[in-house]
């Protein structure tokens, strides 16, 4: 049997519902052993209706969300599929962006064991 939206929605407030019950009921009961019973059996709804209320978002999530239909203000600049974007960088601007780079401990543009500050400089 294929559970579907309706089948966990329906679990959801039957499980729900019992665990109300049980929860109301429980403080009323003079037995402690049979108080005990059916606070689990609230427990045991909870998580059911828990279970069933993830599988629910699994199904909700693999639905498609609703087509939405796009207005061109004539402000908006159609993408154009066939025309591919490249950008080139030297070798002096990719030094210069490495210079640039400074590390928490001071060190740049990668660490440097030797210096006291670094955090990989041998201690002890």
């Amino acid at each position: 049997m294929q559970k579907d939206q309706t089948y966990h929605e329906s679990a959801i407030k039957y499980n729900e519902g019992i665990a109300e019950i049980a929860e109301t009921l429980a403080p009323t009961l003079e037995d402690e052993q049979v108080r005990k019973w059916c606070t689990a059996v609230g427990k045991q709804h909870r998580f059911h209706a828990k279970r069933h209320r993830s599988a629910l978002n699994k199904i909700l999530l693999k639905q498609s969300a609703p087509s939405v239909e796009v207005v061109m203000d004539g402000m908006d600049v159609p993408a154009n599929a066939d025309e591919e974007v490249t950008m080139t960088v030297t070798e002096d601007e990719v030094e210069n962006i490495v210079q640039r780079v400074v590390l928490e401990d001071g060190c740049s543009p990668y660490h440097d064991p030797t210096r006291v500050e670094c955090v990989f400089f041998p201690k002890g």
